[in-house]
């Protein structure tokens, strides 16, 4: 069976266009992802009283254009006297600009004894940022 030239041409601009769209649609879940933010700095206060609220602000790293801040989870072990902070950012986008930005976040939280609490943020490659925060009568 021969085939004209046209048809096949046809028939390639056909297969190439198929290919096309398949290779430019990402499922979703590749595009859209929650990962720990990097920590850069953590300000608060060195002393507390104990009662008072402690004021928490941290700068995080937002990876590319396509995130934002998304959420702080905290763990409490009173018996260590620790925090545990895990913040979060969401992606959303297979196609992001180069941009890294640093933005400022705050929380808040009251210690329920005295003592030395550590304060310790998780990173992204599983290392930890640490402060110290005293709490006295």
């Amino acid at each position: 069976m021969k085939v004209s030239p046209f048809d096949f041409f046809r028939g390639l601009v056909l297969v190439l266009v198929v290919m096309l769209a398949f290779a430019c649609k990402t499922p979703a879940t590749k595009c859209t992802r929650e990962q720990l933010c990097y920590v850069d700095s953590i300000q608060v206060a060195d002393t507390l009283k104990l009662g008072q609220t402690a004021t928490l602000k941290f700068m995080v790293g937002i990876g590319n254009g396509c995130g934002r801040f998304d959420k702080l989870e905290i763990n409490n072990d009173t018996t260590a006297m620790q925090y545990e902070f895990f913040s979060y950012a969401y992606y959303e986008g297979c196609m992001c600009t180069e941009i890294y930005s640093m933005i400022w976040q705050t929380t808040q939280f009251t210690p329920n004894k005295i003592g030395r609490y550590t304060l310790k943020f998780y990173q992204p490659d599983n290392t930890q940022k640490i402060t110290y925060l005293q709490v006295v009568q």
